[in-house]
């Protein structure tokens, strides 16, 4: 999610053709200025979607998980970075040493599962 002054924009993940309009319509029902920009559709099998989650769940502690996420979605990890870790703590309500210190613990039990 972005925003601005003018407007907020969001990405969602939505399992199917149906629930897209669905999702549309219901935002529409309450505001009426929603407008779809763009939409990309990605073959992800549901299985593989639930093993990473529960992965997720039993790999990293809640802390890590939400760190992780926060930063990922915050587009702390694009090229160049959307988000810095400053700006990530300061959301968080937490220092920039425990945000780094936990994103790297999650980064590197993320890369041992993957690469181990």
């Amino acid at each position: 999610m972005t925003a601005t002054t003018e407007e907020v924009t969001f990405t969602v993940e939505i399992p199917t053709e149906s629930a897209v309009r669905r999702f549309i319509e219901s935002l529409r029902s309450d505001y009426r200025n929603v407008e779809l920009v763009g939409r990309h559709d990605h073959d992800h099998p549901t299985t593989a979607r639930e093993g990473r989650r529960g992965w997720l769940a039993t790999e990293l502690t809640d802390r890590q998980r939400e760190i992780l996420q926060v930063a990922y979605y915050s587009g702390y990890f694009e090229d160049p970075r959307e988000t810095t870790g400053a700006e990530i703590s300061e959301q968080l309500g937490i220092n920039r040493s425990t945000f780094h210190r936990t994103l790297r613990a999650a980064e590197r039990a993320s890369f041992a599962a993957l690469l181990d």
